[in-house]
């Protein structure tokens, strides 16, 4: 396939699917009050794995595998040249969505969840023996299934739905799930056990990132999580969770750290640790018009002496009615509020008029619209519809 038609193909890929409405989204950025990170750029990666979607670190190999429809096959990345050093083909799966990687002592996990539709029935986690997986090219996997245990409804709503995931962890005994919110752009997280089986997984906590999770990596040297995703018009970022308890994963420290400045707009997929606070991302291509991103491994060392997020300084707000016709209005308990802006999912700004707490959108096209609010020094995004 020559270079134009491939990225020809995979333009009309990502305009078929998430892809279009990822990049043209726009997200508000709620900045934590924390310290940077210096993003080092390693290599490009192989275009064979320009899909990179999980990642981890074992045997001195950095590990990858690509996203929904490609080949079921993991692969050792050299982390100088960006070049395939080895292919393991997992002789009985099939790559719906594959999302993520972990691991644990014995074994590597293959997080096969992507949801974007909120409508699979098939959810799975493939397990794989490591001995397996030093010793053969070709390796049979044990299945963990599963279902959410709130999850009723199962018709098709493209990026419109709060079951969609990319990202898990190893956690003690159990595997840690952190969603992909399409509605409200928060995380929760959900658990499973490590034993092959059908099991029904359980909500556990939940935060307002305010974007979407997209990998993450539990690390035991500091007893911390370290999650990536990106927000505004692709604004990647990263989120350290540290001194919670087993109950509350974001009931401690959190840390969330834009690193836009160091690597630009991006479609950040996959975070894992090297070691000791030493971290991979990757980041997948993307294709739109004229705009080309390559895929790419960084690296960056995260030291744990950062401000947090204070959550007690958060006010809820809502919208309503949501769809409307003719106007939304502003509920909140905070009168000195004040609107940054209304974009549509061009990322163009929107004029309004503002009567108090309502706005007047009888003149606004149908469609997804997105509002910043910002209360003291808090922001937040919402997502209306114009009917």
């Amino acid at each position: 396939m020559t270079l134009l038609k491939k990225i020809n193909y995979k333009c009309f890929k990502y305009l078929s699917f998430k892809r279009l409405l990822i990049l043209l989204i726009a997200f508000a950025f709620q900045k934590a009050n924390s310290q940077s990170v210096t993003i080092n750029e390693l290599t490009i990666l192989d275009s064979l794995i320009s899909e990179t979607s999980g990642i981890i670190y074992y045997n001195n190999k950095l590990i990858t595998h690509n996203d929904s429809g490609n080949e079921p096959c993991l692969y050792e990345v050299d982390t100088t040249l960006g070049s395939i050093l080895r292919t393991v083909y997992i002789q009985n799966a099939s790559n719906i969505d594959w999302e993520d990687l972990s691991q644990d002592s014995l074994y590597i996990y293959i997080a096969d969840i992507g949801n974007n539709s909120g409508d699979r029935t098939d959810l799975k986690i493939y397990k794989i023996h490591k001995t397996d997986y030093l010793t053969n090219d070709t390796v049979i996997a044990q299945t963990i299934n599963f279902s959410y245990n709130n999850q009723t409804d199962f018709t098709a709503n493209q990026n419109n739905t709060r079951f969609d995931a990319e990202a898990i962890s190893i956690f003690n005994d159990s595997i840690i799930i952190f969603m992909k919110d399409w509605i409200d752009l928060k995380t929760r997280t959900y658990t499973l056990p490590k034993t092959p089986g059908n099991y029904t997984a359980y909500q556990r906590d939940t935060f307002n990132c305010n974007g979407f999770i997209t990998g993450s990596i539990y690390n035991a040297n500091d007893s911390s999580f370290m999650l990536c995703g990106y927000g505004n018009g692709l604004a990647p970022f990263i989120i350290h969770l540290s001194n919670f308890n087993d109950s509350n994963i974001f009931g401690g420290n959190i840390n969330k750290i834009d690193i836009t400045n160091d690597i630009g707009a991006s479609q950040i997929e996959a975070i894992c640790l090297k070691n000791n606070n030493r971290y991979f991302l990757t980041r997948e291509e993307l294709s739109f018009q004229t705009n080309y991103f390559a895929p790419k491994l960084y690296a960056f060392t995260y030291n744990n002496n950062s401000l947090f997020i204070d959550k007690n300084k958060n006010t809820e707000i809502k919208i309503f009615p949501n769809p409307s016709d003719n106007y939304i209005k502003i509920n909140t308990s905070v009168n000195n509020f004040k609107i940054i802006k209304i974009t549509n999912i061009l990322g163009q700004n929107i004029q309004y008029k503002l009567t108090g707490k309502t706005i007047n959108i009888s003149n606004f096209k149908n469609g997804i619209y997105f509002i910043v609010i910002q209360t003291n020094n808090t922001k937040t995004t919402l997502k209306f519809i114009k009917n």
